[in-house]
């Protein structure tokens, strides 16, 4: 379970852990097209706001992981309930890799429920519920879905009737086996296939129903012995025709004498039962029985049951399968209203539910084609979390810590000029060592005094040693973090200053690498577009990371667009708290001004005070202008690499020769 308590920290946990790129900025929270990145908006992070955000950085790290789906999970309904049963599969492959992540999950999921997020109010969300909270609470052990997937079957067999419920739900019931891993995906569309055939079946039985307003009516017919359908479909038979013509006269007396059974009879292929049947005084009994019952079943539902055996027995399975259903077509036996098996079962609260479909063929189509965010947890988390961010103003979120986009910065092309950055770089490391310095905890001493008795050294004053009392001494060392960003914009063309630029941070962090109890970390700044979800666009470029060793190369940037200043700092702060050196320095190289959206100003100042307030302090350096006064205190202007020495000394005379604040 993740429990940090600022918005950047954890992020960079999940990016860290998971290998995803996550981002903070902006006032919007969104997923790249690629999936890749998630950037969440700049807010102060709250109890909901980070479940959200842990919530949806797990989520979309198990799509990352787990979900390989090959062509896309298509269209409509079957696209929807394809990333349904894949966002409940890929979840259970991270909690089984990471249990610890389980506690986040249920806790954001019981917490979407609470908001109704999984209440389904039509069938178009009924059917999305069933599937979302059946996985949930059978795969996932989430009871909170339990009333939603309540609410969802009752709407569905309104309006689909029982038995579409329970073949549904049979599908459904191989959600715990579906594999693991990026295997499972094909299997996650395999079902919503079958899901949807469901819907499509039941849609064709409909369309074929109002094309002939008649054909309910005859099928009712046929399953209770309509002598006028029976006879059209025997006319085709010529075995049955001659059948027929030879016992027509038996037939005939047969009606004449028994006008109660005449339709049983006529439908009944076999001349010699039909001869049975009139000779059996208990048959008689019997059909009169069946008739009985036919009555009450055309009140209620159900089928006669006397029909049903003789038409088995008889063998003629053409109009008896079309009435009774195959247990092998889920949609004849979803809407069939005198299905034995699932339809005449199911019933809600006790009351048996009409199987008779209430959708129409067109409105089944319309759920089929429709495409809705119901059940996508993805979507649902970023709504949450626009929801979250409209609720902060501009002036506080020009405050709030952000984590722009970086990437490592790769050249082929030396640009540096290294006999003049080499110069620079011995003068600058005899100025500076003995001044980089923090205040050092030291591994604890005895002495003669102090306020902490040493129990365990008592033992040695009987062999004449008066040190039993514990003390901890701070002494000076060289202990600091620094982070220089590099001024790349376009406006360093003039002058030449991006020359400057260059040799002075390839110089600088040449310096300090070379000087013991020094970490350091080199990165340019500059954006050519200022939209976040440009898949082009890093305004932060990596130089030469912590603890490595530097290379011109590295340093031969190019000049870029605009001066986006506070992400810059943004990024150095981040970077620089994840440190352990109890002195973090943030050094910007600039040409003056920064540049890039309305009010930029104000964020780069309201930046500056959020990283002292971190005790992070600030230097800056100024090619060829002043203007780094306006925002920095602490700065000095150099017109070439050869005023750096001395400059750097100005710079860090105020910085660096005392200890950390406290």
């Amino acid at each position: 379970m993740i429990r940090d308590k600022e918005l950047v920290g954890l992020c960079q946990v999940i990016a860290r852990d998971s290998g995803m790129e996550v981002t903070i900025g902006g006032n919007s929270s969104y997923i790249s097209n690629d999936g890749n990145r998630l950037n969440i908006a700049a807010m102060p992070i709250t109890p909901e706001g980070r479940m959200v955000a842990v919530g949806l950085g797990f989520h979309e790290v198990g799509h990352k992981l787990y979900t390989d789906i090959c062509g896309g999970p298509g269209s409509g309904l079957l696209g929807d309930l394809t990333n349904i049963i894949e966002d409940v599969r890929e979840e259970r492959d991270f909690v089984k890799d990471r249990p610890g992540a389980s506690y986040d999950l249920r806790a954001v999921t019981d917490w979407y429920q609470a908001r109704g997020n999984y209440t389904p109010t039509d069938m178009q969300t009924a059917f999305r519920c069933l599937v979302l909270c059946t996985g949930y609470s059978a795969v996932l052990g989430f009871s909170s879905v339990l009333p939603d997937l309540a609410k969802a079957e009752e709407i569905i067999s309104k309006e689909m009737g029982g038995g579409f419920l329970s073949l549904a739900k049979l599908i459904l019931q191989h959600f715990p086996s579906l594999p693991y891993g990026k295997e499972g995906t094909a299997e996650s569309k395999e079902m919503a296939i079958a899901l949807c055939k469901l819907l499509e079946d039941e849609a064709k039985k409909k369309e074929q129903e109002q094309q002939d307003p008649t054909s309910q009516d005859n099928q009712q017919d046929d399953s209770q012995g309509s002598p006028e359908d029976k006879q059209n479909k025997e006319d085709d038979n010529p075995e049955k025709q001659n059948q027929d013509e030879e016992q027509s006269g038996s037939n005939d007396k047969s009606s004449e004498s028994n006008n109660n059974n005449g339709d049983q009879d006529e439908n009944n292929p076999s001349g010699d039962q039909s001869s049975d049947n009139r000779d059996n005084p208990s048959q008689d009994n019997h059909t009169d029985q069946g008739g009985q019952d036919e009555d009450s079943e055309q009140n209620g539902s159900g089928k006669n049951p006397s029909k049903s055996d003789t038409d088995d027995e008889e063998g003629d399975g053409n109009d008896a399968g079309n009435d009774n259903g195959s247990s092998s077509s889920p949609s004849d036996d979803s809407t069939t209203p005198n299905n034995n098996s699932i339809a005449s079962g199911n019933s809600i609260g006790g009351q048996k539910e009409d199987s008779k479909t209430q959708l129409s063929a067109r409105e089944i189509m319309q759920i089929l084609e429709g495409e809705s965010d119901f059940g996508d947890v993805q979507k649902i988390a970023l709504k949450e979390l626009e929801r979250m961010s409209q609720e902060v103003s501009d002036d506080v979120r020009s405050s709030i810590p952000q984590l722009p986009r970086s990437k490592r910065f790769d050249s082929d092309t030396n640009l540096i000029d290294e006999n003049v950055a080499i110069s620079a770089t011995s003068r600058m490391r005899a100025k500076l060592m003995g001044m980089l310095q923090s205040v050092k905890q030291q591994p604890e001493r005895f002495g003669t005094s102090g306020r902490k008795l040493a129990v365990n050294r008592l033992v040695n004053m009987a062999t004449g040693d008066p040190r039993i009392f514990k003390k901890r001494t701070e002494t000076v060392s060289i202990n600091t973090a620094v982070v220089i960003m590099v001024d790349n914009s376009g406006s360093m063309t003039t002058n030449r200053r991006i020359e400057i630029a260059r040799d002075s941070s390839f110089a600088l962090h040449h310096t300090l690498k070379g000087i013991g109890g020094v970490s350091v970390l080199s990165a340019a700044f500059d954006a050519s577009s200022l939209d976040p979800r440009n898949p082009d666009s890093f305004p932060i470029k990596i130089l030469c990371g912590w603890n490595e060793k530097p290379f011109p190369m590295q340093f031969s940037i190019r000049p870029g667009d605009i001066t986006p200043t506070p992400w810059a700092l943004w990024f150095a702060r981040a970077h620089l708290l994840q440190r352990p050196e109890p002195r973090k320095i943030c050094l910007i190289i600039t040409d003056g001004e920064p540049f890039g959206w309305d009010n930029i100003e104000s964020d780069t100042v309201a930046a500056t005070k959020r990283l002292e307030k971190d005790r992070i302090e600030i230097a800056a350096i100024g090619i060829q202008l002043d203007d780094v006064a306006k925002y920095w205190k602490n700065n000095r202007v150099v017109n070439n690499v050869d005023d750096l020495p001395q400059a750097m000394f100005g710079v860090m005379n105020d910085l660096l020769t005392r200890k950390p604040n406290t």
